[in-house]
């Protein structure tokens, strides 16, 4: 038979955890350490979207709520001072600091809390119980969530503890970054010894970049435009490499928490692949597999599958997708070009804008107004004589004659000149 105080967690777990999941799913983080936009593999069209979830004002708190809450902050952290106001009856009234906190940075992130109130059951005046989710984080953006129940009355020295209990809560919908690595350089990270900071520095440091360059987008264009069978055709054998999926969870997860991944051809597809390592690091989760491909020819998705731990939810075993990524480049971000646009050179395009006040951006400039008539010597310099030729090529043009260097003034000046 369970004890009351089970039950009662059980009723109060489904409601924070409902509390906690709608704000911690919602909740922006920054950029980790050492994450560069390039890096990362670009995440597939979004799965599950979880509405925004106000949290009750901290000033709306009750002062001994507040004491309390900060004392138990105090002893799971390890903090070295105790709070002046509350105290312990025991040394098992107070909660046990978690080993992953001790060992690494983590620092309090978010507190919510139930609605407490006086305890009628217990036949001591002044006796209240608070439960709460306690958040954490760490500067590599990694989450763990705590629930605490904490029992405790008013006495004369102040607030006593007279019990407490934590359980590590599982997410419901973690984080997932996935990255992509050269094999050959993958092999040579050590990981048997490593902690998950060294092993995910290590991996964004070396991971491919998904940026596309110039010679990326007009090679696109040309893949756009092929069928399947033209595609394989035209894929040259050296092209392809092999390549390391690498996957993190962010979010701690309880042993018994489940993670699959799967790569298939499509969003939905079947499992392409037949083995992934994976590593539990005091319980956040990573995954990695080999692929041999070509960047933009192959095409790959990949899908983080997760069932929460059984302890805090009903053991349907139904899995949450929680990432979703496509192993080609980042095209998605980049403005649409048709394919006259692409033939052209860099400058033609706007790769990146001229600036006249630098001697050889100034050169260039003039060498290409000198090439359609307009002046008649090239100088290190951008004065007035140039400011004026650059007048009459925009009023030729159609373009504001203002004189000033932009893009429609590049754009026009470059076009169709290889550059």
């Amino acid at each position: 038979m369970k004890p009351l105080w089970q039950d009662e967690m059980n009723k109060v777990t489904q409601l924070l955890l409902a509390v906690l999941f709608l704000t911690a799913c919602t909740a922006g983080r920054t950029c980790p350490v050492g994450l560069q936009a390039e890096t990362g593999v670009r995440p597939g069209p979004p799965v599950i979207t979880v509405p925004h979830k106000t949290l009750v004002p901290a000033h709306e708190i009750p002062l001994h709520v507040r004491k309390v809450t900060e004392a138990l902050a105090r002893k799971i952290t390890g903090h070295p001072e105790t709070y002046a106001h509350v105290s312990f009856a025991h040394a098992q009234a107070a909660p046990q600091t978690a080993e992953w906190i001790q060992s690494q940075d983590f620092q309090v992130q978010e507190i919510v809390l139930s609605s407490p109130g006086r305890d009628e059951a217990s036949a001591l005046p002044d006796h209240y119980t608070l439960e709460l989710i306690m958040t954490f984080g760490d500067r590599l953006q990694r989450s763990a969530s705590l629930m605490i129940r904490a029992e405790y009355q008013a006495a004369p020295q102040g607030l006593v503890v007279t019990s407490s209990r934590v359980l590590e809560l599982d997410p419901y919908f973690p984080e997932t970054l996935a990255f992509l690595v050269k094999d050959r350089i993958f092999e040579n990270m050590a990981r048997a010894d490593s902690s998950f900071t060294d092993f995910y520095e290590t991996v964004v440091s070396s991971a491919v970049s998904l940026t596309p360059s110039d010679e990326d987008r007009r090679t696109r264009l040309g893949l756009d435009s092929m069928s399947v069978y033209e595609r394989l055709a035209m894929l040259p054998h050296e092209r392809r490499r092999d390549y390391r999926v690498v996957i993190f969870v962010m979010d701690r997860l309880s042993p018994d928490a489940q993670l699959e991944i799967i790569a298939s051809g499509s969003p939905l597809g079947h499992n392409w692949i037949n083995h992934v390592s994976y590593h539990d690091f005091d319980g956040w989760r990573t995954g990695s597999f080999s692929l041999t491909f070509a960047l933009d020819w192959d095409i790959y998705y990949i899908s983080a599958l997760y069932s929460p731990g059984r302890l805090y939810f009903s053991e349907t075993g139904e899995k949450i997708r929680t990432g979703l990524f496509v192993t080609e480049r980042n095209y998605q971000d980049w403005p649409a070009f048709d394919r006259e646009t692409a033939a052209q050179g860099p400058l033609a395009r706007c790769g990146f804008l001229l600036d006249p006040q630098d001697p050889r951006d100034a050169r260039t400039i003039q060498a290409r107004l000198k090439e359609l008539g307009l002046a008649n010597e090239i100088e290190d310099q951008w004065g007035v004589r140039q400011e004026n030729a650059l007048k009459i090529f925009q009023q030729q043009n159609n373009i504001p004659p203002t004189g000033n260097w932009n893009q429609d003034t590049q754009k026009e000046l470059f076009w169709n000149s290889g550059l």
